[in-house]
């Protein structure tokens, strides 16, 4: 039998906001999906077989979440990726949106608590962000074989846009020039050589279909 998978959403409210409801349901059926793949794992570890049933509901399963998460990704993630990044883009050096209050809402974005403490934009770029480091089993620590998780790419993207403005602002910071070259450069310089070694490796084997959700904006 399988362990269903239960989740308790709080009531919203007018000015509240959460995961649409497509994309909870789609989510919790793929924790029920893993649960039923490795109470078959399970049963196949202490030698027992598939029914033929058993076999043809989990292809059923895949085929059904596959779609469905296609369907969310098209309509629901990347669409909201560009409008997000639309409307930012639009606010940046534009002095007039502070009479809608555009800043104060972009604090509430980024900054509003969500129901573990953390901010959202905390929670966001933890899990965007959060690398895979698996090594091959037997391998001891001292491996040098190359961390290939493209999320080092990313990392790097924000290293360097962290030091494009950390070089605009200390000079103005503290009227003192100098520093940013004798101190910050070197301090930022390093941070930024180690993310780009392990970005160099992850670009190396990072490869995806880039003619598919062609980005149009």
């Amino acid at each position: 039998m399988i362990t269903m998978v239960k989740r308790n959403l709080t009531p919203l409210t007018e000015d509240s906001y959460r995961p649409t409801a497509r994309l909870v349901s789609l989510i919790d059926d793929f924790l029920q999906y893993d649960l039923y793949k490795k109470q078959l794992d399970g049963k196949i570890a202490v030698g027992g077989k598939l029914t033929g049933a058993e076999t043809n509901e989990k292809k059923r399963q895949h085929r059904n979440l596959s779609k469905r998460k296609t369907e969310i990704l098209n309509g629901i993630i990347f669409p909201s990726m560009a409008n997000l990044t639309a409307f930012l883009e639009f606010l940046i050096g534009r002095d007039f949106y502070k009479d809608f209050e555009f800043d104060e809402e972009v604090k509430q974005l980024f900054l509003g608590p969500s129901k573990d403490g953390s901010s959202i934009f905390e929670r966001f770029i933890a899990a965007a962000l959060h690398p895979s480091i698996n090594r091959e089993e037997g391998k001891d620590d001292n491996d040098t074989t190359p961390l290939t998780d493209f999320r080092f790419i990313l990392l790097e993207m924000i290293q360097r846009q962290i030091w494009n403005i950390i070089s605009g602002v200390i000079p103005e910071k503290f009227r003192t020039p100098e520093l940013l070259n004798s101190v910050v450069s070197q301090d930022m310089g390093r941070a930024i050589a180690w993310i780009s070694m392990l970005a160099s490796e992850a670009q190396t084997a990072t490869r995806f279909n880039r003619e598919n959700r062609p980005v149009l904006f």
